[in-house]
């Protein structure tokens, strides 16, 4: 059994492997109800957006999503672009949620390939919360994180383990824990285990972070991040286990179709400024050739703009009636979330976020 480290152990650790990091007002006696005696290892995760405010660290923290039952803390730690880690909760977090007990099994006997591969996690039967520390690194995890922040993810972990006397192995990623998630996204944790233990090896000292090759991902490693890309959409949205699924083909299809209602909403404003024009010019009292001929193009313009209607209208029912439609629209909703679109400061989204046990 390891007993969570105090507050005080906490900062102890960062200082002593120069983590650069802040406390969140409140943090030493922050935490939820329930078991964290008993943990066993670091789980990193990422926010699913690139926002860097501190309202975002203030929700995630103190607020959280209670009304989902998933209250703050929904982590314990959090890491910026810049390199600054937040200390917001020395108790149990809301992050790891139901995760694979054969996962745990490995993490504690610290015996499997996890420099040279990842954890293919087991049914969700676990606890994770009650086991694990958690990290929210804040990015958006389509791109791989920034220099600081890689460091001080990799530094931070390094300085827990090293307090509770574990390896790099006891440090894992949500997606390791449960087949439901992908964060922490474009991060392979193999190659970050190896970086932990190269600077645990290294020494606390050792101001240099980790030399790092640059490379080219693998084959085997772009087809994982897919397979596990779709894996979990098809978790979010069930509608897209369907057989001979094409979002590339039915998102082009949706917004060509788009355009054509763009397109003829522009020319039917243009009818109707035009008719708009001629009952001006009629309630003007104009008369005379050119009115006559304003009348004329009018009563034709507006035949026009009524015909164009109801093909906008036909067009737009086929549409809402198309059931690819609606399956491009729920492909569209994860792929905006992850990358940060649309977001602001007062809704927050954490992909990683996992319910109350």
């Amino acid at each position: 059994m390891a007993r969570p480290l105090t507050p005080d152990q906490i900062l102890a650790a960062f200082d002593k492997w120069g983590v650069t990091y802040r406390e969140w007002p409140g943090w030493k006696t922050r935490g939820r109800p329930g078991a964290f005696d008993d943990v066993n290892g670091v789980m990193i995760h990422h926010t699913g957006s690139d926002t860097q405010s501190e309202s975002y660290v203030r929700w995630l923290f103190e607020e959280g999503r209670p009304a989902e039952g998933i209250p703050a803390p929904l982590a314990q730690f959090m890491v910026g672009m810049d390199g600054v880690c937040y200390i917001g909760a020395a108790g149990r977090a809301n992050h790891g949620g139901r995760g694979s007990s054969s996962t745990l099994t490995k993490v504690i006997a610290e015996e499997y390939a996890g420099f040279s591969t990842e954890i293919k996690p087991g049914p969700d039967n676990t606890d994770g919360n009650a086991h694990f520390y958690g990290f929210e690194v804040m990015f958006d995890g389509g791109q791989p994180m920034t220099g600081p922040q890689y460091d001080t993810t990799v530094r931070a972990t390094a300085a827990l383990l090293d307090a509770h006397g574990w390896t790099a192995l006891s440090a894992i990623a949500h997606r390791e824990w449960s087949a439901r998630k992908w964060d922490p996204g474009e991060t392979p944790m193999d190659e970050f285990r190896r970086d932990v233990r190269d600077r645990l090896a290294a020494g606390p000292g050792n101001d240099d972070p980790p030399k790092k090759e640059p490379k080219m991902p693998s084959e085997k490693q772009i087809w994982g991040h897919r397979e596990r890309f779709m894996t979990w959409i098809r978790d979010v949205y069930p509608d897209l286990r369907k057989d001979g699924w094409r979002p590339i083909a039915m998102l082009q299809d949706v917004f060509a179709r788009l355009r054509l209602v763009y397109g003829r909403l522009t020319r039917w404003d243009w009818l109707v400024n035009t008719l708009g024009r001629a009952v001006w010019s009629r309630r003007a009292g104009g008369d005379g050739p050119m009115h006559a001929t304003r009348l004329r193009n009018a009563e034709r313009n507006s035949e026009r703009a009524m015909r164009l209607a109801e093909e906008n209208n036909k067009l737009l029912r086929d549409l809402a009636r198309a059931q690819k439609i609606t399956v491009a629209r729920t492909a569209v909703a994860p792929l905006a979330a992850l990358a940060g679109e649309g977001e602001d400061d007062s809704e927050p989204a954490v992909e990683a976020t996992e319910g109350a046990e």
